[in-house]
């Protein structure tokens, strides 16, 4: 009967690691569909997002046209490595103002929003 029951147990790891995968994979994927609200007064002409772990900004904006003030727009982080989830985030506006938020996790929400 142990051996059994062992085999039952084996049988059972075997079938939960292919949903486990597909479990993870859910959750990172997240990343590729984050949003990001400008509810500000004034429009976004710029947005920087780079790794917490790296201590400084990417130089690219992410942005490909102004985000105007009440709207939002998608965010992909496709090319960041999975395990990453804590970005910071810097916007410009047209106003010339700058907001600076740190430490976003990306796999826990799929949005964050400029008030």
């Amino acid at each position: 009967m142990l051996q059994y029951s062992r085999r039952n147990l084996w049988m059972a790891v075997a079938l939960a690691l292919p949903i486990a995968s597909l479990l993870t994979e859910t959750v990172w994927a997240g990343k590729d569909n984050f949003t990001v609200h400008n509810r500000r007064n004034a429009n976004m002409t710029e947005l920087y997002i780079s790794p917490s772990s790296q201590g400084s900004w990417d130089n690219s904006n992410v942005l490909n046209e102004v985000l105007r003030a009440g709207e939002n727009r998608r965010i992909s982080f496709a090319s960041s490595p999975a395990s990453e989830c804590l970005y910071d985030f810097k916007a410009v506006f047209e106003n010339g103002q700058q907001v600076e938020d740190f430490q976003i996790d990306v796999c826990a929400r799929n949005d964050y929003a400029f008030n």
